[in-house]
């Protein structure tokens, strides 16, 4: 039925106001979050550092992402902050459930025996440079400095590791049962070299 706005008491009239307010939120609401393309902020441990090429035997090293949620995560608004450096990640969407592999001036990461490419950078970065020989801190800050994941690794702790899978190249990834911000702060314990450097 209708509503007779002539004849209300003043406290029906404020009532009314008020649900009017609740519900031009909740239309608004509706609204943006059914819009194609609409995304909301990146949240803490969203996406993570999933693997570290923390020993090249080229210029080029790669840094492995993993989104651990159900939707597709744009990191336009974010950036890799190292050893007091920052690179923007402007354009890089990080598909729901997967990973992405950044390179440091690379096209290509990963190689077939015949040299052809089996595995393309889905970023390129410059400006920042993994140590290969101590600790190292680096971040991944979005929305003027939200800290999403952060890793502090130490080379050390690797050296047989690395130098018993052969190659002059080592990269250390998370195991994949501590695919979360909180299990890869153990760089110790829940981080390994694998029998071969090659994410394919």
């Amino acid at each position: 039925t209708g509503v007779d706005w002539l004849n209300l008491k003043p406290s029906e009239v404020l009532m009314c106001a008020a649900i009017s307010r609740v519900s031009v939120v909740l239309l608004a609401t509706a609204l943006f979050v059914s819009l194609p393309g609409s995304a909301l902020a990146v949240q803490p441990g969203d996406v993570i550092f999933s693997e570290l090429l923390i020993r090249s035997s080229a210029s080029s090293e790669w840094i492995e992402l993993f989104n651990t949620t159900g939707s597709d995560v744009d990191l336009s608004a974010c950036s890799l902050s190292e050893g007091g450096a920052e690179v923007s990640l402007a354009g890089l969407v990080v598909p729901a459930g997967s990973f992405s592999l950044l390179s440091d001036g690379a096209p290509c990461v990963v190689f077939t025996e015949s040299g052809s490419c089996a595995r393309d950078s889905d970023f390129e970065y410059a400006g920042i440079t993994l140590n290969d020989s101590d600790t190292e801190q680096i971040a991944l800050l979005c929305d003027g400095g939200v800290v999403i994941d952060e890793v502090v690794y130490d080379n050390t702790v690797f050296v047989d590791d690395c130098s018993g899978a052969g190659g002059a190249n080592c990269s250390v990834n998370l195991a994949p049962t501590a695919m979360n911000s909180s299990a890869n702060d153990d760089w110790q314990g829940n981080w390994c070299v694998p029998p071969s450097t090659a994410f394919v």
